[in-house]
């Protein structure tokens, strides 16, 4: 058999193999039992690790599988290595014996390479998985505790409280999706509540989370009352919260000086030598060309990167307009069709539309709102403005180019307006959401505090909304008085309230309407109820005022440092390149390269990297600045714009 038969054969085993893995249980008996020591290695923490990552594989298919990806790799790398090295060699002009006892060296080392590399990342990707999903737990246990607790108090039993909040996996995230495993043992398996907590506080890859567990088992075993419990680790979770954001700020002030070190600075230095040497001693604008186009995006791309894994924490989370959640038991809720005799169902003409408008409910709704449907997702807006953009930069380009008379100057025109453009009006759209979303959960605490207090004088939560709407709420006065006219109109306050959420569609608003509604389902005493979820928005504003606080000083640095960048450069363009002397026998004698260049070609080099460092430094001051990609795009607007301008001026 040839080299490319052996390669083929390899390599459709290997297929085949990568093919079968969720049904070959004879493969993984089969390992198992031939490399019963590796398959084993470590099995009570890796099983643990597969485990909070919810890898669907059993421990021991994952392992041997693990095993059978290394080999396969190791072998096919081997081969296709050897067989891509004798290749170029014979290209190359070696014989025959070179040929392949260098193959046969460079295909088995890096076999084992490649085969050491797929065992390593197959067991670090579900650590990975585990770790990322512990981090997202630790940021919403203040708003889990609070939830867990506003619903105890409200006297709904414990486990109906942990099957409610196993529903809101939109809300709640990864929390809730941990508790959804725990309904689940007790709902199929048949698990008492204690075991099921048990099991899932050693499955959860949260160290927190599972100390609540654990000290919520010992609770229940000791017949102390859960709510006291659960309002002092309320207390408990929201002054961590405070401690872990300080300490979130701080790395951040570390990292606005690394930032300001390493890709303002350092870049900026390189250019500025680069530039020096190019215009007098030797050709550098391919090295100038390689730092302003490829590595100083990709350290951005790299830094922004992290940015967002370390930010995390401080996102509240988002909740889309089509994400469903379990309001009540009312959402999702279907009559029975009436069956006729022969086992067919009889449907009314009402019911056939009916159904046509569910089916296609959200179609209309965003036709029949274009506004509010681009608002709730900024997102969608770029599918109208990037081709319109596309397409006014082709009619615009289209005449230069057919006429043969395009140049660099013309085409960065087009492309930079249009990219600011479709930039622009993404960041105008989104910064209207966030303002909008902002007013409204500044005022949503007072609002609970109020229908509070009138609930606990003994006014029904019905009564209640009505008369804190007549007071002013802010931007909540209008979407109150469209909750109040559904009831009067005949809806109960469960679905009054469901609307008013599918409107508002903000985190702060779901997760109240979700508390009120179950807490209603389970007794008449929302009092607690919403004087929890108040305290609970007042504690997250306050927090967030005092994040906005502290990070508008690294907005303020990032902003700084692009304008000592662009100063530099117009230092560099508008000073050195212009004050070069003209070339003569005695610079060259001494290899001077003095007007021995283009100098237009490094002041288009310039102009790109103002641009491009302009957009780059506004996603990094977005992330930085508001802890947000949509910020992001405000700031990469506006110092793209700024850049744009220069480079007009230049």
């Amino acid at each position: 058999m040839n080299s490319i038969g052996m390669l083929a054969l390899v390599v459709g085993c290997w297929l085949a193999v990568f093919a079968s893995t969720r049904r070959s249980r004879l493969t993984t008996r089969v390992v198992s039992g031939l490399a019963g020591d590796l398959v084993d290695r470590d099995r009570q923490r890796r099983e643990r690790v597969l485990e909070s990552a919810h890898v669907p594989d059993g421990y021991r298919q994952y392992a041997a599988f693990t095993l059978v990806y290394s080999f396969s790799m190791v072998v096919s790398g081997a081969i296709i290595i050897g067989f891509s090295s004798s290749i170029l060699l014979a290209w190359a002009g070696f014989d025959s014996t070179a040929r392949l006892v260098t193959a046969a060296v460079a295909g088995g080392w890096l076999g084992i390479v490649c085969g050491i590399s797929t065992y390593w990342f197959r067991w670090w990707w579900p650590a990975h998985i585990a770790t990322a999903r512990g981090r997202r737990i630790d940021a919403t246990m203040p708003r889990t505790v609070a939830f867990l607790y506003a619903l105890s108090r409200s006297g709904m039993a414990f486990p109906d409280v942990l099957s409610v909040f196993a529903e809101n996996e939109a809300v709640y995230g990864e929390t809730a999706v941990e508790i959804s495993l725990t309904v689940r043992e007790m709902d199929l398996v048949g698990a008492d509540l204690l075991s099921a907590l048990e099991r899932t506080a050693k499955r959860t890859p949260s160290e927190e989370f599972e100390e609540f567990l654990t000290n919520t088992v010992s609770v229940l075993k000791s017949g102390q009352e859960l709510p006291a419990f659960l309002e002092a680790q309320h207390e408990r979770y929201q002054n961590d919260a405070e401690a872990k954001q300080q300490r979130l700020l701080t790395q951040f002030a570390t990292l606005a000086e690394v930032y300001v070190t390493t890709l303002v600075a350092g870049p900026l230095f390189l250019l500025t030598i680069l530039v020096v040497i190019g215009l007098t001693l030797d050709e550098t604008l391919p090295s100038l060309q390689l730092l302003v186009y490829l590595v100083l995006p990709l350290l951005n791309l790299m830094f922004v990167i992290y940015l967002s894994t370390l930010a995390e924490p401080l996102r509240p989370g988002t909740i889309g307009p089509d994400t469903e959640i379990a309001v009540g038991g009312t959402i999702n809720v279907r009559k029975r069709p009436r069956i006729r005799s022969d086992g067919g169902t009889v449907r009314t003409a009402n019911e056939d539309r009916l159904a046509f408008y569910t089916r296609y409910r959200a179609v209309f709704e965003r036709v029949s709102s274009p506004i509010e449907t681009l608002t709730e997702r900024p997102e969608r807006l770029l599918y109208l403005t990037a081709p319109l953009a596309a397409l006014v930069a082709l009619v615009r380009l289209w005449g230069p180019l057919s006429g043969g008379d395009l140049g660099v100057a013309h085409l960065d025109d087009v492309l930079i307006q249009s990219g600011l453009f479709v930039l622009g009006s993404y960041a105008l759209l989104a910064m209207v959401r966030e303002r909008r979303i902002g007013r409204i959960e500044a005022a949503l605490p007072d609002v609970l505090a109020r229908l509070a207090s009138i609930n606990e004088a003994g006014v029904s939560i019905t009564d209640s909304v009505n008369r804190v709407r007549q007071g002013e709420l802010g931007s909540l006065s209008p979407e109150f008085d469209r909750v109040w006219r559904d009831i009067e109109w005949g809806a109960d306050l469960e679905s009054a309230l469901w609307r008013f959420e599918r409107r508002v569609k903000t985190v702060s608003v779901t997760r109240m309407v979700v508390l009120v509604t179950n807490a209603a389902n389970a007794s008449g005493r929302l009092a607690p109820v919403l004087r929890i979820a108040a305290q609970q928005g007042r504690a997250e504003r306050r927090l967030e005022r005092d994040r906005e606080g502290e990070l508008i000083t690294y907005l303020v640095v990032i902003y700084l440092s692009f304008f000592v960048f662009a100063l530099i450069i117009l230092v560099l363009n508008n000073v050195l390149i212009p004050s070069l002397p003209e070339p003569t026998a005695d610079l060259q004698d001494v290899g001077a390269n003095f007007g021995g260049v283009e100098t237009d070609a490094y002041s288009l080099v310039f102009g790109h990297a103002l641009v491009i460092q302009g957009v780059l430094s506004g996603y990094v001051a977005g992330r930085m600045g508001e802890a947000s990609v949509r910020a992001g795009a405000k700031h990469a607007t506006i110092l793209g714009t700024i850049a744009y301008t220069i480079v007009l001026v230049i």
